[in-house]
C-alpha cells in the first residue's frame, strides 16, 4: 500500500515538474508573440519598416563583432550552428507547447517549404559574392534589385503604381551607391569588381524578393511552425555548401558567439517572418539599406573604420529617404483611420435618423 502510494505522488510530481515546463515554454512564445501583436498593433503600417530596421541594427552588431573577434570564422558556419542552435530550443518549446511542428493545409505547407529553400538559397548566392567583392559592393546589389521587384508587385497583384515612394527609393539606391563606395570603386578600378559576384548577389537579390512573396499567405498563428520549418531546411541543406568557404574548428569563444546569436535567432526570425508577411519585399530591400549606416557606425565605434566624407554624405541621404517613406506609410494609416471613422459617424447618424423615424 506504501509502495502504491509513493508510486502515485512520483507520478503526480513527475506531472507537476512536466506541466511546469510547458507552462514556463508556452510563457516564452507567448511573451515573443504577445511583443509582435502588441508592436503591430501600436505601429501598425510602418511595423515592417520598424522591423526590418531593428533586424538591420542586430545583424550589423553581429558581423561588427564577428569581424572585431572572430574574423576567421566562416559564415555558414555561423549560420549553419547557430541555426541549429535555436532549431533545438525552438523544437523543444513548441513541443512542450502542443504546437505542430508542421502546416496542417499541405498546399500552404510546401509553400513555406519552397519559401525557406529559397531564403537559404539567397544567403548562399550573397555568401559566395562576398568571396568575389567587397562586402559592401555585394550587399548593395543585393537590395538593388527592388526596381524589377517593384514592377513585379504592382503588375501581380493590380495595384497603382505609388509614385510617392518612387523618389525615395530612388534616394535610398543613390545614398547606398555613396555609402558603400560602389561608384568610387568603379569608376577608380572597374576591373577589381567580379562580374560573376555581382550576378550572384543580384540573383540572390530575386530569391529573397520570392521567398518574402511566398511568405505573405502565411499566417502569423503559425510563426513558431515556421521558424521550426526554416530551423530544419537550413541544418539539412546549409551543409551542402561548406565546401565553399572550408570549416573550423571553433573554441569556447566561438560556442559563445554561436549561442548568442542562436538566442537571437529566437525572436528575431519570427519578426522577420512577419515583416515579410506584412509589407512588400520592396520596402523590405530598400530599409535593408540601413545596414549600410548601421554597419559604418558600429565600425566606426569599435575603431575598426573611419568613414570617409562620401559615406556620411550617403548615410545622410539614406537614412532621410527612409524616413520619408516611414512618414508617408504612416500619413496612409491616418487617412485610412479618418475614412474609417467617417464612415463610422456617417452610420451612426443614418441609424439615428431611422430611430427618429419610427419614433414619429
Amino acid at each position: 500500500m506504501d509502495n502504491q502510494e509513493l508510486t502515485q505522488k512520483l507520478n503526480q510530481l513527475n506531472n507537476e515538474n512536466e506541466n511546469t515546463e510547458s507552462s514556463q515554454s508556452s510563457r516564452v512564445l507567448l511573451l515573443i508573440f504577445d511583443a509582435i501583436e502588441n508592436f503591430e498593433y501600436k505601429y501598425y503600417k510602418i511595423a515592417g519598416c520598424l522591423y526590418v530596421i531593428i533586424v538591420s541594427a542586430v545583424l550589423t552588431f553581429i558581423l561588427t563583432m564577428r569581424d572585431k573577434h572572430f574574423s576567421t570564422l566562416p559564415n555558414l558556419e555561423l549560420i549553419f550552428i547557430s541555426v541549429l542552435l535555436m532549431f533545438c530550443a525552438n523544437f523543444k518549446m513548441i513541443s512542450q507547447s502542443n504546437i505542430l511542428p508542421y502546416i496542417q493545409e499541405n498546399g500552404l505547407n510546401w509553400k513555406v517549404k519552397h519559401a525557406s529553400l529559397s531564403l537559404i538559397i539567397a544567403l548562399v548566392l550573397l555568401i559566395c559574392s562576398l568571396k568575389q567583392n567587397d562586402r559592401f559592393v555585394s550587399v548593395f546589389f543585393f537590395v538593388s534589385v527592388w526596381p524589377l521587384n517593384y514592377v513585379y508587385e504592382n503588375l501581380r497583384y493590380k495595384q497603382e503604381l505609388r509614385k510617392e515612394l518612387l523618389l525615395p527609393l530612388c534616394g535610398i539606391f543613390i545614398g547606398a551607391a555613396f555609402s558603400t563606395e560602389t561608384l568610387q570603386k568603379l569608376a577608380s578600378n572597374p576591373e577589381a569588381l567580379q562580374l560573376n559576384g555581382i550576378i550572384y548577389s543580384i540573383v540572390g537579390g530575386l530569391f529573397l524578393c520570392y521567398s518574402a512573396d511566398c511568405f505573405k499567405k502565411v499566417d502569423s498563428e503559425n510563426l513558431f511552425t515556421i521558424t521550426h520549418v526554416i530551423g530544419l531546411m537550413t541544418v539539412i541543406f546549409v551543409p551542402l555548401f561548406f565546401p565553399i568557404e572550408g570549416l573550423l574548428q571553433p573554441g569556447l569563444m566561438e560556442w559563445i558567439f554561436f549561442a548568442i546569436v542562436g538566442v537571437l535567432l529566437i525572436v528575431g526570425l519570427p519578426i522577420m517572418i512577419r515583416t515579410f508577411a506584412i509589407e512588400t519585399a520592396t520596402i523590405i530591400l530598400a530599409q535593408l539599406g540601413w545596414c549600410f549606416p548601421f554597419y559604418i557606425f558600429f565600425k566606426f565605434l569599435f575603431g575598426l573604420q573611419i568613414p570617409s566624407f562620401g559615406q556620411l554624405c550617403g548615410i545622410g541621404v539614406q537614412s532621410l529617404c527612409s524616413i520619408l517613406i516611414i512618414k508617408y506609410l504612416n500619413q496612409q494609416e491616418n487617412k485610412t483611420q479618418k475614412l474609417l471613422q467617417k464612415g463610422q459617424s456617417e452610420a451612426n447618424k443614418v441609424v439615428e435618423l431611422q430611430t427618429l423615424t419610427q419614433q414619429a
